[in-house]
C-alpha cells in the first residue's frame, strides 16, 4: 500500500476522552481515527485513518539511476482485526506499507507518515484491533478500541461523520485518499493550531430532495469549548442544492482560540423541504500558551519553541536557552512568556496571543513552497515586529525584480525591504534600517541588475 509522508508540528499530550483518536501502546506509537460514510445496500463504509511518527521508523538507503539521488525506503506491517459484539472476527486485513524518502536532509522527527483503508460495515458496535510493525528491527505497537457503526436515513436528509483533514490536493494520478476527485488528507490525531491554523474538514450530505442548480441549503458551523460556550459561529453557508448526495470541504480559522479541547458542530437546513440533520465532532487546538504553560515539554516541542525565541530573545537569551536541558528549556519558556506579560494580574497573556495571532498570520500569508510562512523572511519580520504600519508593493516596474518595502512608524520610523529575486514567490530580506538588521543601500541597484 502506498504510504503519504508529510511535514507535521509535534506535541504528545494526551487528549479527551470519549469521542477520540485512539493511541497506540508498546514501541511505536501511533494514531487511529475513523469515519463512517453511506454505503449501498443498508451498509455503512467505514473507514480507518493511521498516522505516525516516521522517525521510528528505519530508513535504508538506495541509489536512484535516474536522478543521481539516494533515496531511503522504510517498511512497516499493518493488520486490522474486526469482532462484533459476540467477538466473532469478521474481517482481517494484513499489508505491508512502504514509505520513500528521497532526500537526505530531511529531519525525521519533522515528518509524518499517513495510511488509510476501510471496511463495509453492517450498522453495530465492533471492536477495532490495528497492529503495525516495523520490518527492519521488528518493534511493534498496537491498539484496540470500540466504535459504533451508525445506519444511514434512507429518505430523509442525513450526513456522513466529519473527517479531519490536513489539506486537500488535486488528484494527479491513482491515491488511496482520493475522494470525489480530489485527494484529502486526513488528520488522524485532530490537533490544528499552530502550524495547522486552520480548522479544515470532510463530509458528506444523503439524501436531498429535489435538486436544484438555483436552490440552497443552508449551514451554520459552531465552535464550542469544553465549557459549553460557543467561542465561534459562521451562520447561514449556503450549498448548492446540485445533486441527492453532496461532498462538502470547508475551513473555519481558528485565530484567537486558546489550546484547548473543542467541538466542532454542524448544523444542515433545507428550508424548501423542511428537514435538519446536524453533526457533532471533538478536536483539539495547541497553540503557543501551550508550549507555555505545559511542564512536560518534548524535544520536539522544547525546539519549535526554540525558533520563536530566537526571532523574539536577545542573542544572550537564545544562546542560554540553547544550552539548557530539557528541564531547564521548559522553565525557561515559562519564565519567558510570563515575563513579557504586561499584566501579570490578568488570566490571559496578551502578548502570547499578539504573537499567536502573528504567526498565525505569517503562515496563512507568507508560506512558500513546503516551507511554512512563519520560517521565511517575511514571517521572522512579522512575528518579531509585528504588522507594518504601511506597506508598498511594486510587481510591475521595468528592469526591475517586485518587491515590497514595509515601514514601521510607532516608536522610530525604519523600514524592511523585501525582493522576489528569483521571481518565484519568494521574498527574502535584501535591506533594513532597522539596528540589527541587514542593510545594503544598493538594493535598488541589485533589484534591476536581475
Amino acid at each position: 500500500m502506498k504510504l503519504l509522508l508529510s511535514f507535521i508540528l509535534f506535541f504528545f499530550g494526551e487528549i479527551f476522552s470519549q469521542d477520540i483518536p485512539s493511541t497506540s501502546t508498546g514501541e511505536i506509537k501511533f494514531y487511529v481515527d475513523y469515519s463512517a460514510f453511506k454505503g449501498k445496500e443498508g451498509k455503512t463504509y467505514q473507514e480507518f485513518y493511521l498516522m505516525i511518527h516516521a522517525d521510528q521508523l528505519i530508513f535504508i538507503g538506495s541509489e536512484n539511476l535516474s536522478n543521481n539521488s539516494r533515496d531511503k525506503n522504510a517498511s512497516f506491517k499493518v493488520s486490522s482485526i474486526i469482532k462484533n459484539q459476540n467477538n466473532e472476527e469478521i474481517s482481517k486485513q494484513e499489508w505491508l506499507t512502504n514509505a520513500l524518502l528521497n532526500r537526505d536532509s530531511i529531519d525525521l522527527r519533522t515528518l509524518v507518515v499517513y495510511d488509510k483503508w476501510a471496511e463495509i460495515l453492517d450498522p453495530g458496535f465492533y471492536k477495532i484491533s490495528v497492529n503495525v510493525t516495523e520490518q527492519e528491527h521488528k518493534t511493534s505497537g498496537y491498539t484496540e478500541f470500540k466504535i459504533n457503526v451508525p445506519s444511514f436515513n434512507e429518505e430523509n436528509l442525513s450526513a456522513s461523520d466529519i473527517e479531519f483533514i490536513t489539506r486537500v490536493e488535486e488528484k494527479k494520478e491513482e491515491n488511496q485518499f482520493e475522494k470525489n476527485g480530489r485527494i484529502i488528507i486526513p488528520n488522524p490525531w485532530r490537533r490544528y493550531g499552530l502550524l495547522i491554523s486552520r480548522l479544515s474538514f470532510y463530509y458528506e450530505i444523503y439524501n436531498i430532495q429535489n435538486p436544484d442548480q438555483d436552490k440552497f441549503l443552508s449551514v451554520d458551523y459552531s465552535i464550542i469549548n469544553q465549557n459549553n460556550i460557543e467561542v465561534k459561529k459562521l451562520s447561514g453557508v449556503e450549498v448548492k442544492k446540485t445533486g441527492k448526495d453532496l461532498s462538502i470541504i470547508h475551513a473555519i480559522d481558528l485565530e484567537g482560540l486558546n489550546s484547548g479541547i473543542y467541538t466542532l458542530k454542524v448544523e444542515i437546513s433545507d428550508e424548501n423541504e423542511n428537514q435538519k440533520c446536524s453533526l457533532l465532532r471533538n478536536f483539539e487546538i495547541i497553540q503557543i500558551d501551550y508550549l507555555s504553560n505545559n511542564p512536560q515539554l518534548t524535544e520536539e516541542e522544547a525546539e519549535t519553541s526554540g525558533k520563536l525565541i530566537e526571532y523574539l530573545a536577545t542573542p544572550q537569551e537564545y544562546n542560554i536557552y540553547k544550552n539548557l536541558s530539557l528541564q531547564g528549556k521548559t522553565k525557561f519558556l515559562m519564565s519567558f512568556w510570563k515575563e513579557k506579560d504586561p499584566s501579570p494580574g490578568t488570566i490571559e497573556n496578551e502578548y502570547l496571543q499578539s504573537i499567536m495571532q502573528r504567526f498565525n498570520y505569517a503562515n496563512q500569508n507568507f508560506g512558500w513552497g513546503k516551507i511554512e510562512g512563519y520560517k521565511t523572511d517575511k514571517g521572522r519580520v512579522l512575528i518579531k515586529y509585528g504588522m507594518p504600519d504601511e506597506t508598498e508593493s511594486y510587481s510591475s516596474e521595468a528592469n526591475s525584480a517586485p518587491y515590497e518595502i514595509w515601514t514601521y512608524t510607532k516608536d522610530k520610523r525604519f523600514i524592511f525591504v523585501f525582493g522576489d529575486t528569483n521571481s518565484s514567490g519568494n521574498y527574502i530580506l535584501l535591506h533594513s534600517t532597522k539596528e540589527g538588521e541587514i542593510s545594503n543601500y544598493n538594493w535598488k541597484d541589485y533589484i534591476r541588475s536581475l
